[in-house]
């Protein structure tokens, strides 16, 4: 007897040309934005080693021991987060390195069993979410009942201008786990998603909304917003006591500060404005320094370790490649240091609170805390290290989490 074992594979949107022109237009305008720099393997090879010399920058605290509660609401939301991808979650647990091997067993074969009935993004979104082991709470509770689903990025009205009508992948989820309404926005898995996050210049209207702010995340925070500012209102009055949470990962964090803000504002009672938050991972740099020091009480944004995205910007990418056109180590040192201390006025940071996560849920000497970012100025050189794109992803996230609970 034969058995076979069939895995739905994700959807995959081919895209259009207009799509791809609207790509080629945006990569040639930030070519002529980060200005054409002669940057060699060599040159990036030098900065990288002037960088572990010169250590990491004064701007993060010593490690910090948080609450137990902070703790187990920020992994939940980053559960959340990660489970939105979809089918894509439990292909990435699968590598090695990011979970127990029982853990990842037992979540595909949850997801393959109920994947005829539910759809396999949907059944991947519950199998992930209702083990609730590592956040101490029962598995009936830790269910998350789906309010709305869109697991693919659309295009309400195509126009010569796609951004404009670019709604992202997204949830609404009432979880008994946390007590809250959560708007749970997908990072960037697709060419869409790619525009969306090279769309710098905001439009006219996000532009006097929030001057600097960056333009794709938050044209498309304000068509998210406006699709469910009715809907999240009644799930709160029909849910006394909840709190409305907007988490997302990547681009989906950006995305989701936006709409925080946006959803914030609509709501009229005070008392209901905060109990608005915004919990982010691996958030894009979308705005200026003086802005993104703003909404501290709403908005938790947390970086991993080398990640990236948290210190990606038009401003952070020009003044890498000045560093590696240069040819004196002693020279590379000091544009280094002037970067962590006067960072240009083209560069961009996450918003609201930031934590610096360690890696495996443990700090350098070994405590389980993570570090706040007490200078974001911290974040606004690009360093070159070999695990900045795998810190990325968002089982990093969710994995040191688990382990800052596990340590304590």
């Amino acid at each position: 007897m034969i058995c076979l074992l069939v895995v739905p594979a994700p959807a995959i949107v081919l895209p259009s040309f207009r799509e791809l022109a609207q790509l080629w237009r945006l990569l040639r305008a930030h070519s002529r934005a980060v200005g054409r720099r002669g940057a060699s393997l060599r040159g990036l090879k030098r900065v990288s080693r002037v960088q572990a010399a010169l250590g990491e920058p004064h701007g993060f605290s010593a490690p910090q021991y948080p609450p137990l509660d902070e703790l187990l609401l920020a992994a939940r939301y980053a559960t959340l987060a990660s489970a939105s991808y979809g089918t894509f979650t439990p292909l990435l647990r699968v590598l090695p390195n990011t979970f127990g091997r029982g853990e990842r067993l037992r979540t595909a074969w949850r997801a393959l069993c109920r994947a005829p009935s539910l759809g396999p993004n949907r059944a991947s979104f519950e199998a992930h979410t209702a083990d609730g082991a590592a956040l101490n709470v029962s598995a009936d509770l830790c269910a998350a009942d789906i309010v709305w689903a869109q697991w693919a990025p659309r295009l309400k009205r195509p126009s010569k201008d796609e951004s404009r009508a670019y709604v992202p992948a997204h949830l609404v989820v009432v979880d008994r786990a946390s007590r809250a309404v959560v708007l749970v926005v997908r990072g960037s898995l697709g060419l869409r998603d790619v525009v969306a996050d090279l769309q710098v210049e905001p439009e006219a209207e996000d532009a006097r909304w929030l001057a600097g702010c960056h333009g794709g995340m938050a044209g498309a925070a304000r068509r998210l917003a406006a699709l469910h500012e009715s809907r999240l209102r009644e799930l709160l009055r029909a849910n006394p006591g909840y709190r409305l949470v907007v988490a997302g990962h990547s681009l989906g964090a950006g995305v989701g500060f936006f709409a925080a803000l946006r959803l914030r504002a609509a709501l009229r009672s005070p008392f209901a404005r905060a109990r608005v938050r915004a919990y982010c991972f691996a958030a894009p740099c979308c705005l200026p320094l003086a802005s993104s020091r703003r909404h501290r009480r709403m908005c938790r944004s947390f970086v991993f370790e080398d990640d990236v995205v948290p210190r990606l910007s038009v401003g952070s990418l020009s003044h890498l490649l000045a560093g590696a056109a240069l040819r004196d180590d002693d020279e590379v040192a000091a544009h280094v240091r002037r970067g962590y201390a006067r960072p240009a006025a083209d560069v961009r940071f996450p918003p609201g609170r930031l934590r610096l996560l360690p890696r495996g849920g443990r700090d350098a000497d070994g405590g389980g805390g993570w570090r706040s970012v007490d200078d974001r100025r911290a974040l606004g050189v690009l360093r070159l290290r070999p695990s900045m794109f795998r810190d990325h992803g968002f089982d990093r996230y969710e994995r040191a989490l688990r382990g800052l609970i596990a340590n304590r």
